[in-house]
């Protein structure tokens, strides 16, 4: 009966142990995985409402619309003012306006909201212009 007792205080001492260490670690982890996921949330609203960013202009292109033929119910295809920008190790392309497309040079950092899936350069946004 002596080593039954013996047993029994030995297993109460680990399991106090392991109750102790187990509120210990949810103590201090449980905040840095909820902090975590708060961030993640607050990048993520940011992301859908547009995040303002440096983007480096790496390419321009300009593609010729096609007049189409209106007797012919063809109305064609406008003209395309392409920029490639690079922001956040990602490129992009967007098609901008052509007074935009000719404000802007390769090389340029001009500012651009990014969202999740896209980017733009919209000016009505910006309230200090180009720089």
């Amino acid at each position: 009966m002596h080593k039954s007792n013996e047993k029994t205080n030995a297993n109460v001492i680990v399991c106090f142990f392991i109750t102790i260490i187990t509120i210990i670690i949810v103590w201090f982890i449980f905040p840095a995985i909820q902090s975590a996921m708060t961030e993640y949330e607050i990048e993520e609203e940011t992301v859908k409402k547009g995040r303002l960013v440096q983007a480096k202009v790496i390419d321009k292109k300009f593609i010729e619309g096609d007049p189409g033929n209106p007797l012919m119910g063809d109305t064609g295809s406008p003209d395309k003012h392409l920029i490639t920008l690079y922001t956040n190790e990602k490129m992009r392309i967007i098609d901008v306006k052509s007074d935009v497309f000719n404000q802007i040079d390769v090389g340029n950092e001009i500012k651009a909201y990014e969202y999740k899936e896209r980017i733009t350069i919209e000016q009505e946004k910006r309230k200090s212009g180009w720089d």
